[in-house]
C-alpha cells in the first residue's frame, strides 16, 4: 500500500470517527428523564406451563429525544429480550412479551432502559421496573382421586411423556394391544384424537382406568403442559358432540355425553388439565359429571403400586425388560382378576418398543402347547413365539410390528417392536435375546405353529413336503418321495430366491416307493418377517439308471 492510498484510508477513518463522535456527543451532552414500569398478567395461582403476559411501559418525560435507546428485559439476571427504543420528548410507548413457566419456583423479571449507562439519565432507579412471580408446584399426581375407589375389579394406571402420548395413540389406531387399550378409556375415539393432536402441548400424562361390577368403567387422564380444557373441548366438539357447562367441586368444567352410555368431562385444577370419562351399561343417570363433583379417596393408588411390586420377581425383572441406551416414553401398571403386570414404552435408534411382563392368574401348565401364529424359536427348553405384520404407517416411519412372547409357569412376557423393514432381522433376534436374558424360568411352555409350509416339484413322480425350516440358518429339510419304478439319486440341490441360485452337492438315494429327507441351504434376501411367507425355487439334479436328469419346484415357508 503506497502513501497516497494510506492517506485516503486515514481521511475516511477520520470522517467516520468525527460522525460517531458527533452522535455520541449529542446523546451524551443531553440529560434524559426516563421512567420504566413492568406489569405482569398472571393467573391468581400460577402453575408450571402457564404463562405470564408481561407489558413494559416506557416514558420520556424530559425535553430531549432518546434515539435508539436500548431496553432489555431480564429473567433472574439473564437477558431474555432486547429492544431499541426512540422516544421524542414527553412521549411514551409499550412493548409486550409472554413467558411460559417450565417449572415451579420464584421468577424475577426486570426491565431496564439503557442498561449500559451510555446516556445521562437523571434518575436511574426510575428507568427500571421489576416484578416477581412465585409459581406453585402442581398437585402431586393422584389420579385415583378422580374416580371411585370402592369395588374396583380390575384397573390400570399409566404414565406417558409427550412422545409416548403420540406413539401410543398411533399404535392403538391400528392394533389391539391390551396394555394400550386402557390408556384411552370409554371415550376411546375422542381420547385417541386428544392425545395425538395435542401431543405437542403435552409434557406428561398420568391416568388410570378402573372397572367395577355391573359393567361400569371410570377413566381419568391428568395432562400437564400447555394443553387447556378449551383445546380438549375443541376436539370434543369436532366429533359433533355438544358440550355443556358443569362443575368439579366448584371448578368450571366442560361436559359432553358421547352416547347413551358414555360421557366425558374436562377441567383445570392445581396445575393439571383433568379429563374424566365414564361408561355405564345401564344407561342410568350417573355420568362423569357426578364423578367429578364428588371427592374420592385415592386409596386405590397404593393398592395398584403395592400389587405391582408385591413379588421381588416382578419388581426386579420389569425394569430390565428394556433395551440399554433407550429413551423412556411411558409405563403402565395393571392389577385385577388375579393377575398384575408392568409395561414399559421406550425407544432407541432402531425403533419404538413396548414390553409387558404379566403375572399369570393361575400357574400355567408348561407341558401344554400354545398356538403360535408365527415362527417358534427354541433355546434350551425355552420357547419364544415370534410373529410379524406390516403396519399402517408410511415407509419412512416404523412399518413392521414384531410380537415376541414367552410363557412360563408364573409369568408371560411379551415384547412389541415397531421397526423399519431394514432392521427386521436385527429387531427379531434382539427381542429374543432380551426375553431370554430375563431368566424367567429354566423351562417355558411350548408352541404349535398354525402356519403350514408347502413344497411342490414339477414332476408328479417326485412329490415333496416340508419337514422343517430353520429361520436361524435358513436350512430347509424336505421329504422327497420316489413314485418311479427304479431308484433315483439326488446329486445336486439348490434352494433360492430368483436370481440367487447356487447349487450344493448332495448324495441322497431313494428307492422306488420310498421317501428320504433332503437338507439344503436356502438363499434369499435376509428379511424373513417382511411378509407372511417366503417362496424359494428348488432345482434338483438326479440320476436314474445312470441317466442324468433334473427337476424344478418350489417351497413356501411361513414367516409370521
Amino acid at each position: 500500500m503506497d502513501f497516497k492510498t494510506l492517506l485516503v484510508y486515514a481521511i475516511i477513518v477520520a470522517v467516520v470517527a468525527v460522525a460517531v463522535a458527533y452522535v455520541l456527543s449529542t446523546q451524551i451532552s443531553s440529560v434524559y428523564s426516563i421512567s420504566v414500569t413492568l406489569l405482569a398478567n398472571v393467573p391468581a395461582t400460577p402453575y408450571p406451563y402457564e404463562s405470564a403476559y408481561l407489558t413494559v411501559y416506557i416514558n420520556n418525560t424530559g425535553s430531549s429525544t432518546a434515539t435508539g435507546m436500548p431496553l432489555l428485559v431480564y429473567l433472574d439476571g439473564t437477558p431474555v429480550r432486547s429492544y431499541k427504543v426512540t422516544l421524542p420528548p414527553r412521549s411514551g410507548g409499550a412493548v409486550s412479551l409472554n413467558y411460559t413457566f417450565p417449572s415451579n419456583g420464584l421468577y424475577e423479571f426486570q426491565a431496564i432502559a439503557d442498561p449500559g449507562h451510555l446516556l445521562k439519565i437523571s434518575n436511574r432507579s426510575a428507568a427500571q421496573g421489576s416484578v416477581s412471580i412465585d409459581v406453585n408446584a402442581p398437585q402431586a399426581p393422584s389420579v385415583y382421586s378422580s374416580v371411585p375407589n370402592n369395588d374396583i375389579t380390575y384397573t390400570q394406571s399409566f404414565s406417558l411423556l409427550q412422545n409416548g402420548s403420540a406413539f401410543a395413540s398411533t399404535v392403538a389406531l391400528g392394533y389391539n394391544i391390551s396394555v394400550l387399550r386402557d390408556i384411552f378409556g370409554p371415550a376411546r375415539t375422542i381420547m385417541l384424537r386428544t392425545l395425538y393432536d395435542l401431543s405437542d402441548t403435552i409434557n406428561l400424562v398420568d391416568g388410570a382406568t378402573a372397572y367395577y361390577p355391573g359393567n361400569q368403567i371410570a377413566y381419568t387422564a391428568w395432562v400437564q403442559g400447555t394443553t387447556t380444557p378449551a383445546l380438549v373441548g375443541a376436539i370434543v366438539n369436532s366429533f359433533s358432540v355438544p358440550e355443556s357447562p358443569t362443575n368439579a367441586n366448584g371448578t368450571k368444567a366442560g361436559f359432553a355425553r358421547v352416547s347413551n352410555t358414555t360421557s366425558i368431562c374436562f377441567y383445570y385444577s392445581n396445575g393439571w388439565t383433568k379429563i374424566v370419562s365414564y361408561y355405564n351399561a345401564s344407561t342410568s343417570s350417573t355420568t362423569c359429571a357426578g364423578i367429578i363433583s364428588t371427592t374420592h379417596s385415592g386409596t386405590a393408588n397404593a393398592l395398584v403400586i403395592g400389587r405391582g411390586n408385591q413379588t421381588a420377581m416382578l419388581s426386579d425383572i420389569a425394569p430390565k425388560f428394556v433395551y440399554l441406551n433407550s429413551t423412556y416414553l411411558g409405563s403402565a401398571l395393571t392389577y385385577g382378576n388375579g393377575t398384575y403386570g408392568a409395561a414399559s414404552i421406550f425407544a432407541n435408534q432402531y425403533g419404538t418398543f413396548i414390553s409387558y411382563l404379566k403375572k399369570n392368574a393361575e400357574p400355567v401348565n408348561i407341558s401344554a402347547n400354545y398356538t403360535c401364529n408365527g415362527i417358534i424359536y427354541p433355546a434350551n427348553n425355552i420357547y419364544v413365539c415370534s410373529s410379524g405384520v406390516s403396519t399402517i404407517h408410511n415407509s419412512s416411519e416404523a412399518d413392521v410390528l414384531i410380537n415376541e412372547t414367552e410363557v412360563t409357569q408364573n409369568y408371560t412376557a411379551s415384547l412389541y417392536s415397531f421397526v423399519n423393514r431394514s432392521t427386521i432381522l436385527l429387531a427379531n433376534n434382539a427381542g429374543i435375546d432380551l426375553l431370554l436374558s430375563l431368566n424367567l424360568s429354566n423351562r417355558s411352555a411350548g408352541w404349535v405353529s398354525t402356519l403350514v409350509n408347502v413344497c411342490g416339484i414339477f414332476n408328479v413322480s417326485l412329490p415333496c413336503r416340508v419337514v422343517s425350516f430353520s429361520h436361524t440358518n435358513y436350512t430347509a429339510v424336505i421329504g422327497l418321495t420316489n413314485n418311479m419304478t427304479t431308484a433315483v439319486k439326488i446329486t445336486k440341490a439348490a434352494c433360492f430366491a430368483p436370481g440367487l441360485k447356487k447349487s450344493q452337492n448332495v448324495s441322497v438315494s431313494i428307492a422306488p416307493g420310498q421317501t428320504a429327507d433332503l437338507m439344503m441351504s436356502c438363499i434369499n434376501v435376509p428379511i424373513p418377517l417382511q411378509t407372511v411367507s417366503t417362496t424359494y425355487d428348488i432345482a434338483l439334479n438326479y440320476t436314474q439308471l445312470g441317466v442324468a436328469k433334473n427337476a424344478t419346484g418350489r417351497i413356501t415357508v411361513a414367516n409370521s
